[in-house]
């Protein structure tokens, strides 16, 4: 991957053994591979991401290079201890534990092994980070930068020529696209997953631009990076994620000048997301802003769900209804519309709520929401102890994640789930690539 040295060989020392090198190499093209499929093939995240898991499980078996026994992995790894660990575990334990009252058990059960699949991945990220050398990080990270331009070229192109490629996939390929009509044509919300991993994945490549050590000038990589963002989101016709960009834009700023301000606000404002998901949505749905006509159509429907939503909570507050049973209590499929009805909006399920903090309630009920509550608690706190010039990345990803948990789409789908495993894999590969080059420079 890198052009000044061929010879992979050459950049691994005398003790690894040449088929970990490899497989280093080939753990760095899934990661490239990864950040390219966000702005162009969202669905693929969840493979990649267990492919990577199951490359980095092989890594971690072959280079061990003894008898393996329980004592050797808690040796050599460390076994996560950190209360996000441990709250992460705990939630995935409890989602495969709803499936046994969920209407949905087979799916429920596929969730919690993805959970799992997300810890696994940072995990064994971090025990090959300690394991590559100067080469192999740069190439990681270099991957996520370049990986990232080119999943932000796509979409802006076809957004530019309203979705000429995938318009002519579709006609060659009649199936192929999925939700297009008969028609063959591809609508522009067709997009709108592929633009809110980008308002995710721009984070930690702003982070590689930020330190970047290369022919380029970084501030060129920063106004690629954050113009192409604007652009495609601005051009798209998906509302969460212009939200969770200029929120995401502002609390980086913020962030910038006040790391500590925004550190209390975000915990305030999450414990407040999560125990007063409920009384907030019943609250504004008795506002009557869903019948403001100024208001966009889909918003207006939101606010319909929510409120049913809301009202069903009480049924099961403690255990909730059982993971993605609200999809499988929703009989009549009722989208929220881009276009006006002919009749008036009224209250009616989703496929999901559009709130996770909303729906976590309605399907784990308070055990689940006191497991997310926690889970966004302790990563506030493990923010808190960064480094003061990478924060502000962070917090800004945060505050993304937040606004398409907020708005956007159900929290079991799994290309969504990926997306947030990855940005946290981006992370820990920047994070090493931030303290190696700081080093660097302390010595010049």
């Amino acid at each position: 991957m890198d052009e000044n040295k061929p010879h992979l060989p050459a950049a691994r020392s005398s003790s690894t053994p040449a088929y970990c090198v490899w497989l280093i190499l080939g753990l760095a093209w899934v990661v490239t591979l990864s950040a390219i499929m966000a702005g162009t093939v969202p669905l693929l995240l969840t493979p990649f991401l267990i492919l990577f898991v199951i490359s980095a499980s092989l890594y971690l078996l072959l280079s061990m290079q003894e008898t393996l026994s329980l004592t050797l992995v808690q040796e050599r790894l460390h076994l996560p201890d950190s209360p996000l660990a441990l709250a992460l575990l705990g939630f995935a334990a409890y989602i495969a534990l709803s499936s046994f009252w969920s209407l949905d058990m087979k799916t429920a059960l596929s969730k919690a092994v993805l959970m799992v699949a997300i810890l696994m991945g940072c995990y064994f990220c971090l025990y090959i980070i300690k394991k590559m050398n100067r080469l192999q990080r740069h190439r990681f990270t270099r991957g996520i930068l370049v990986g990232t331009c080119i999943a932000l070229f796509f979409p802006l192109v076809e957004l530019l020529s309203d979705l000429a490629i995938l318009n002519f996939l579709s006609d060659r390929f009649p199936h192929l696209i999925k939700g297009v009509g008969p028609s063959k044509f591809v609508p522009a919300y067709y997009l709108n997953r592929n633009v809110t991993e980008l308002s995710l994945f721009i984070w930690p490549a702003l982070l590689v631009a930020f330190f970047w050590k290369g022919p380029i000038d970084r501030r060129y990589l920063y106004t690629a990076l954050v113009g192409s963002l604007l652009l495609v989101t601005f051009l798209s016709e998906s509302e969460t994620a212009k939200v969770a960009v200029i929120l995401g834009l502002i609390v980086f700023m913020a962030a910038v000048y006040r790391p500590q301000l925004v550190s209390t606000l975000a915990k305030i404002l999450w414990v407040i997301a999560v125990v007063g998901a409920v009384p907030l949505m019943l609250a504004l749905h008795k506002t009557g802003l869903q019948e403001a006509e100024w208001l966009a159509i889909s918003a207006r429907d939101r606010i319909h769900i929510w409120n049913y939503t809301a009202q069903r909570v009480a049924q099961n507050p403690v255990l909730g209804i059982g993971i993605r049973s609200s999809r499988s209590y929703k009989r009549k499929p009722q989208p929220a519309l881009s276009h006006p009805r002919p009749f008036k909006l009224k209250d009616h399920p989703g496929w999901h709520s559009h709130n996770i903090f909303l729906q976590t309630w309605y399907e784990l009920g308070a055990v689940g929401a006191a497991f997310l509550l926690a889970i966004g608690l302790f990563m506030l706190h493990a923010i808190q102890s960064l480094k003061r010039e990478v924060k502000p990345f962070v917090y800004g990803a945060f505050a993304s994640f937040s606004m398409i948990a907020a708005f956007g789409y159900g929290i079991w789908q799994s290309w969504l789930l990926a997306s947030f495993g990855w940005t946290a894999i981006f992370f820990l590969l920047v994070f090493t690539y931030e303290e190696e080059n700081s080093a660097k420079a302390a010595t010049e």
